[in-house]
């Protein structure tokens, strides 16, 4: 009776697997035909195969599949090789069953699997994709690669819109506006989708951890590659656990200080400009909407005036003894915003912190405010504080 048991369990297995296999051929034969169906509105004439598609991933049995799918049934596509960084799950038989090649890693890490990626690699041109998307336009590869085709660009990064982004927004961004201010206008300078020829890759270094994108960037510009972005539209990324996200700024920070003292731009001063544009970014509205997804109703309070009857740099003037500098400065209407704001600060340009401090303890709050606030924030509503003034006083 065991023996009878457990030979229906094994054809039932084999079933389910011969049952897995077709369906994945099924879909492979679905997308190749509609590969030769489609059009040349990207350019790139259906069937013309001129890329290797190398998708580097660990864990990724969610989505690695439909990735794969999704890379074969680009007409750009010549062969899809993911590289298996030791995976636990059904990554890699997944990936192999949907058409790619399979390889595992050499090393751990994803700089080492793009490497391996390159080396495997039979085509001359290189499209990488993260194994973890989804929401994912049509021909995405074909668009990726069209700047090298017409020879405008020799390193692409793709442009997209998604949620999210802190390390980019609070460590990458502000710290290439300061050491790397030429590459500051990439839009997601640690996406992972990029495409660019072989030739230039190999002479390229593939940092470990999560600081490999945004170091091949720097790289590539350091070796005078010629950058452009390819918006690709939207797209979903699995966010990632805060501990990552700690350990990614991290290794993000290291990559580009190294960058940086090797081009010889590490300077004392610079370290202080790039404080400021953290401060700058964790400031801004776009940041704070993005922190507080679940809510959707806003009110915003202005500092001087509404909050407290006083103005800030009144009160400062008033405790620091520079009251006539000020006033002869508030009531000229020979400078513009921007530059009275400038000429202010360089009033109070040597008054110590706690005296910004001081003074901003002791303004009056006007009455209601606070319960005004409580019944906002009871009501579901984000409250913000809207200054001119010092960010020390809001």
């Amino acid at each position: 009776m065991k023996n009878l048991f457990m030979r229906i369990w094994r054809k039932f297995n084999h079933l389910l697997r011969t049952k897995s296999a077709a369906v994945a051929q099924m879909k492979k034969k679905l997308f190749r035909k509609r590969q030769n169906l489609q059009g040349t509105s990207s350019g790139i004439p259906p069937k013309h195969q001129l890329c290797s598609v190398v998708i580097p991933a660990l864990n990724e049995e969610k989505a690695i599949a439909s990735v794969v799918l999704y890379a074969l049934s680009d007409t750009a596509t010549g062969e899809v090789i993911v590289i298996d960084d030791s995976s636990i799950d059904n990554t890699a038989r997944l990936a192999k069953e949907s058409g790619a090649i399979v390889i595992t890693s050499s090393m751990l890490g994803k700089g080492a699997s793009m490497h391996d990626g390159i080396e495997a690699a039979s085509h001359d041109y290189i499209v990488f994709l993260d194994g973890d998307l989804s929401g994912l336009q049509e021909n995405i590869v074909s668009k990726m690669l069209e700047p090298l085709l017409s020879d405008n660009a020799d390193f692409i990064k793709a442009k997209f819109s998604r949620g999210g982004g802190r390390v980019t927004e609070l460590t990458a961004k502000p710290m290439l506006k300061v050491f790397f201010p030429e590459v500051s206008c990439i839009s997601q300078p640690l996406g992972g989708i990029i495409a660019c020829k072989k030739a230039l890759l190999k002479k390229l270094t593939f940092e470990s951890g999560y600081g490999v994108d945004i170091g091949l960037l720097i790289d590539a510009h350091l070796k005078g590659a010629r950058i452009c972005e390819v918006d690709i539209g939207s797209l979903e990324h699995d966010s990632q656990p805060l501990v990552d996200l700690t350990t990614m700024a991290n290794e993000v920070a290291r990559v580009i200080h190294h960058y940086s003292r090797q081009a010889g731009r590490l300077h004392v001063e610079q370290i202080s400009e790039m404080y400021e544009e953290q401060r700058v970014a964790t400031a801004s509205f776009d940041y704070i909407i993005n922190r507080q997804k679940g809510r959707r109703k806003v009110v915003l309070l202005d500092m001087d005036g509404t909050i407290t009857p006083n103005r800030f740099v009144k009160d400062l003037a008033k405790f620091t003894h520079t009251e006539e500098t000020l006033d002869a400065l508030l009531d000229s209407a020979e400078n513009d915003a921007a530059t009275r704001s400038e000429k202010i600060a360089e009033i109070f340009k040597f008054t110590h912190r706690n005296q910004f401090e001081k003074v901003s303890m002791s303004m009056p709050i006007r009455d209601g405010v606070i319960e005004f606030v409580n019944q906002m924030k009871r009501n579901g509503f984000m409250v913000g504080l809207i200054s001119d003034s010092y960010f020390i006083a809001a």
